[in-house]
């Protein structure tokens, strides 16, 4: 496993740093500008952007023909898949990390970013890039690498829709609820909870998902 993910890292060092500084940049700029619509972007983006090395790195692997050669270690095609989600996991972290640096810069200069709402859309942008994980992969090893734009563009979609059909959702049915009991409690807090943690869910779900079409491809 150490070994695997190694690979994965240096195969996509340039891009990792360089998607640090860029994410750490934008999100910052855009804490800085006057427009409260910016903050919502801002805190999705440096997940978004943080993770984005991972798909590079599988179209990479198919180009070089790596992808073949793995499945011939002594290895379990569980553990490749086992790699790759926590390869991004771990880059998730790394955006959250980025992404908190960020709020807290602007903060410094701007006051009153680094807020409760702020911590919400954070939480949100994390929901949303998991979905998008989760979307990615099982797609890729289903349909091919060629297609990484229009899988990525399907992702994005189907976290947006998600987060979008939960909310209504939530609305329609416990969040009055929820409110009358909590009083003091952030609005936003319970919803933002809840789909972080149905993200979470169905991102261990493609998980399995993936592990099965993987162990069923023929390269």
């Amino acid at each position: 496993m150490k070994g695997l993910l190694l690979n994965q890292y240096y195969s996509n060092e340039k891009s990792i740093k360089g998607s640090l500084i860029l994410s750490f940049v934008i999100t910052t700029i855009l804490l800085l500008l006057p427009y409260k619509q910016t903050l919502r972007l801002a805190a999705f983006l440096p997940f978004a952007i943080m993770v984005s090395p991972v798909l590079e790195g599988l179209k990479l692997e198919a180009m070089s023909g790596w992808n073949k050669f793995l499945i011939t270690l002594p290895l379990k095609r569980s553990r490749v898949i086992q790699s790759y989600y926590l390869f991004f996991s771990i880059l998730l972290c790394m955006g959250f990390c980025v992404g908190i640096l960020s709020f807290m810069l602007a903060d410094f200069f701007a006051k009153d970013v680094l807020t409760e709402s702020a911590l919400m859309s954070v939480l949100k942008g994390l929901g949303m890039t998991l979905i998008m994980g989760g979307v990615i992969f099982p797609l890729t090893y289903h349909v091919g690498v060629e297609k990484a734009e229009k899988i990525m563009t399907i992702s994005t979609v189907a976290s947006l829709g998600i987060l979008v059909f939960s909310g209504w959702l939530y609305e329609e049915t416990i969040g009055s609820a929820i409110m009358n009991h909590f009083p003091r409690v952030h609005p936003d807090f319970p919803f933002s909870i809840l789909f972080l943690g149905i993200s979470l869910m169905m991102f261990i779900a493609s998980y399995v998902v993936s592990i099965r079409i993987y162990e069923q491809k023929e390269f």
